[in-house]
């Protein structure tokens, strides 16, 4: 993922002498990853400017700094309130947002796409563009000198009945094709977003952020991770422990918190400002 450190060759002269080369290391520039999650596109129509807007303008400021390089951005989950794809029928907002993130890749940058509980109804839109880094299960992964564990974090409501029964039928292909084969496009993609309107707040709830926190513990101290990332919470985290750390996004919709990860530090961070919440 880091660069290897390139050399120049430079000529040196010495008065009444022979030349001779001597080989000069470059200073390496260190790269960096940013992490947004819970956008809620499409939640609020008068909000998705703006959201996207703020987005384009916090990653132009990290492309703009000669003192780092900008390697890759992960998406960690519900970055649509509602997603139920209908590969002949995009909408203009999907576009819009896929259309940024081409114009990303074309720079180089990495671009992945975890899905969350508001949005896993994939079909091949975002496969395709985003050469297949469009993941909906949970991953493991190297980050540099960590090995980390990335999720949106629903699957942590999955410990209940009624978690697995719902995320049972969003995440199963064969519901979705179903769906979506009796569903006109009109009608099957407003289905969710009156769901997610009328039934899920957007407000942190403490018991999902107690659940996610006892998750990553549980993660961190039983398998071979020292880094667990999630979302969902609608809160950002971070917490420190004898086997690793978790550290939480919160919601871009909210506050406009994200991740900055660099190959020292992980840390939460809040666009307005660039000030650090979490070391």
């Amino acid at each position: 993922m880091c660069q290897n450190s390139a050399r120049i060759n430079t000529i040196i002269t010495i008065p009444g002498s022979i030349s001779f080369r001597r080989a000069i290391p470059t200073q390496r520039i260190p790269t960096l990853i940013l992490i947004f999650a819970d956008l809620h596109l499409g939640r609020f129509d008068d909000q998705d400017a703006s959201l996207l807007t703020d987005m384009e303008a916090c990653i132009d400021g990290y492309l703009g700094n000669p003192s780092s390089q900008l390697h890759e951005i992960i998406f960690l989950g519900d970055v649509f309130d509602s997603y139920m794809e209908y590969p002949n029928d995009i909408s203009m907002l999907t576009t819009q947002f896929a259309n940024l993130l081409k114009s990303y890749q074309k720079q180089g940058i990495t671009v992945s796409y975890h899905v969350g509980n508001h949005d896993p109804w994939h079909s091949t839109f975002f496969r395709r563009q985003l050469n297949d880094n469009l993941f909906l299960a949970p991953v493991k992964r190297e980050i540099y000198t960590k090995r980390a564990y990335l999720s949106h974090g629903d699957e942590v409501s999955s410990y209940t009945l009624r978690g697995r029964v719902a995320r049972y039928f969003m995440r199963s292909p064969f519901w979705y094709r179903l769906y979506t084969m009796i569903l006109p496009p009109d009608v099957g993609q407003k289905i969710p977003a009156w769901i997610s309107r009328k039934y899920a707040g957007l407000s942190p709830r403490q018991e999902t952020i107690d659940g996610l926190k006892y998750a990553a513990f549980e993660i961190l101290n039983t398998s071979d991770v020292d880094l667990v990332l999630f979302g969902h919470a609608h809160q950002s985290a971070s917490e420190l422990t004898s086997d690793g750390q978790y550290i939480n996004t919160g919601s871009w919709l909210l506050n406009r918190s994200y991740i900055e990860i660099s190959e020292q530090s992980v840390t939460v961070r809040l666009y307005s400002n660039q000030e650090s919440l979490s070391k």
